[in-house]
Formats: C-alpha cells, sequence, structure tokens
C-alpha cells in the first residue's frame, strides 16, 4: 500500500521528499489500522443491544419504559422521544462499537442498524404499544 502511494504520488510530480513523507504516512496508517480491522473481522464489537429491559449501545442505556413514541426517518435515523428522566446511568454490559448516536435529554436518534423493515419489527417487538408515526423528513 505504501509502496502505492509513492508510485502515485511520483507519478503526480510530487518531489521526492514529499513521496517519502507519504510513504511514511501510508507505513503508519496501514500499521494502525490492519490489526483494528482485524480484530473487527475476527471479533467484532456489538453496535446495539436491543432486549426485554431496554435498547443498549455506545450512548448507554434507555429503558423501553421511557420510550414514549418512535420514528423511522427517511435519512435512516430511528428517533426516540423519551420521557422526560428517562435515561439511566448503567454501565454498559458490553464495549460497544460507536455508532454515531445524537441525543439530547428527551430524544435519541440512532442510525438504523439494517433494513427499514427489520428496523421497524425489531422495535415492534420490544415497543407493541408504542405505535409508528409517520414518516417526516
Amino acid at each position: 500500500m505504501a509502496f502505492c502511494i509513492a508510485v502515485v504520488a511520483g507519478w503526480l510530480g510530487a518531489p521526492l521528499g514529499r513521496r517519502a513523507e507519504l510513504g511514511i504516512a501510508a507505513v503508519v496508517l496501514v500499521a494502525l489500522g490492519v490489526p483494528a480491522i482485524w480484530r473487527q473481522l475476527r471479533q467484532p464489537q456489538p453496535t446495539l443491544l436491543l432486549d426485554g429491559e431496554g435498547i443498549e449501545g455506545s450512548f448507554g442505556f434507555v429503558p423501553w419504559s421511557a420510550v414514549k413514541t418512535f420514528q423511522l426517518r427517511r435519512r435512516r435515523i430511528v428517533r426516540f422521544s423519551l420521557a422526560t428522566g428517562g435515561r439511566e446511568v448503567r454501565t454498559p454490559r458490553h464495549e460497544y462499537t460507536p455508532m454515531g448516536a445524537n441525543e439530547a435529554d428527551d430524544v435519541l436518534e440512532i442510525p438504523f442498524w439494517g433494513s427499514r423493515s427489520a428496523v421497524a419489527d425489531d422495535l415492534r417487538t420490544y415497543l407493541p404499544a408504542v405505535a409508528l408515526n409517520a414518516l417526516d423528513d
């Protein structure tokens, strides 16, 4: 990979010093990135846990009793409206892969973890009393 970057930089007319910098940067990125990618392929970290108690991820834990409604949005995000003070402070049971969840006191937005229908089915399993709102956005 480092060789490829150095060759491309040479083709683009970069000076020798710049090619050396790019080669060193490529070697460092490969040395740091490959082991992490290999670990994730061998033993992937979970991104989310849905069970009878609630939903847990890198954002923390939210019990189902704290969820008032949820919406599946067109941006491939699930938006949970939470009861005030519904978020429990609890040490996660697992180490989770960060997933870019947006959180506020009464709202939690999580990217889809599967297809739209799979996400809706998963949520209906645990939240049968909560109505699925219409799309907005």
